[in-house]
């Protein structure tokens, strides 16, 4: 799955990922990540500011990690165009299969102008979950 976020405003709630995946590949295509925010945190708990690790998307830069029930990342809101390829190995077709699914309508979904505009309006904690 390719992801251009170039909109308005990307928010990274921690979460440890689905327990269907195994391995997640990031691989980064911004020209460059000139933010203090906005970088992948591999986190040691949920709480996003208890982080071990920072990834930043730019060009060539590859993270790689196995996930697991305690394998926490997110990211801090940051406006910003940010280019990445997430690549995911998962335990089943089926799940492969359920998520492209999911994936291509919320693309759709987004892709609507209102969709767009209610995602900007949508009020945004800097705490948020995490």
């Amino acid at each position: 799955m390719m992801g251009n976020t170039s909109g308005k405003y990307n928010e990274g709630y921690s979460h440890p990922d689905s327990k269907h995946k195994i391995i997640s590949v990031l691989v980064g295509f911004s020209t460059e990540w000139p933010y203090e925010r906005g970088r992948l945190r591999l986190l040691r708990s949920n709480d996003r500011k208890d982080y071990a690790f920072e990834y930043a998307p730019e060009f060539g830069r590859i993270l790689m990690f196995r996930v697991c029930d305690h394998s926490w990342h997110g990211f801090l809101p940051q406006k910003g165009k940010q280019m990445s390829l997430q690549l995911c190995y998962v335990d089943s077709k089926w799940y492969a299969l359920k998520e492209n699914v999911r994936h291509r309508l919320s693309s759709f979904a987004k892709s609507l102008p209102i969709v767009r505009q209610i995602i900007y309006w949508a009020p945004r904690s800097l705490g948020g979950k995490g």
